[in-house]
């Protein structure tokens, strides 16, 4: 099924497999983390993976592909919760008009550690689910949301090896056809620079 929605990143089309319902009266929680350390989060560009660089890119910067990897740790979302919605918002690093389009995906793995290497991103396997982000222009010390991303982290935690406390990682680049790019800060920039997950469920 293809939806498109008008989620905390804007209008953008998402393929889900399931439509959740909440029933009237009933109070869904709410977890909000930031990445924890400076090895949290990772800039994939060419064949290397940077960690401490501030600065991190998502689309094509300087001709190249570039992927944003981020790890959340100590995600307390029992297994098989119903994740009613979901989003990862990023701080802009510059001011940034050019047309970006991303796709947004989770590591499909019980208990995810940070990106290590470029071999590790590559190898690690991805959720079924993804979201495709056309990007709005973004202004340098301001906070973008992704578009719903309920489904990814539904597949994750439905996993019958998920357990509450474990982490949860995605990585967001370039859609096909893309020409422009986005920057955001990475952890390294200062302590209030991680990007943020909130995860609203019901147990």
């Amino acid at each position: 099924m293809s939806l498109t929605t008008s989620g905390p990143g804007g209008e953008d089309t998402e393929t889900q497999t399931n439509v959740i319902h909440v029933d009237a009266g009933v109070e869904t929680e709410r977890f909000v983390t930031s990445i924890a350390g400076t090895t949290g989060d990772s800039l994939v560009y060419v064949t290397y993976v940077y960690m401490s660089t501030k600065t991190s890119y998502i689309g094509i910067y300087s001709g190249k592909e570039s992927h944003s990897a981020f790890w959340f740790s100590n995600v307390n979302i029992p297994q098989g919760a119903q994740v009613v919605s979901a989003w990862i918002k990023l701080p802009a690093s510059q001011d940034v008009s050019s047309m970006c389009t991303a796709r947004v995906v989770g590591f499909a793995q019980d208990y995810a550690s940070p990106v290590s290497s470029l071999a590790d991103w590559q190898s690690r396997p991805r959720t079924n689910a993804t979201v495709l982000w056309n990007m709005e222009p973004w202004q340098k010390g301001k906070w973008y949301s992704t578009p719903e991303i309920a489904s990814i982290v539904q597949e994750i935690i439905d996993r019958t090896g998920w357990r509450a406390g474990r982490s949860l990682a995605f990585s967001i680049g370039p859609e096909s056809g893309t020409t422009g790019y986005r920057a955001l800060y990475q952890r390294d920039q200062d302590y209030f620079s991680g990007a943020e997950l909130t995860i609203d469920y019901l147990p």
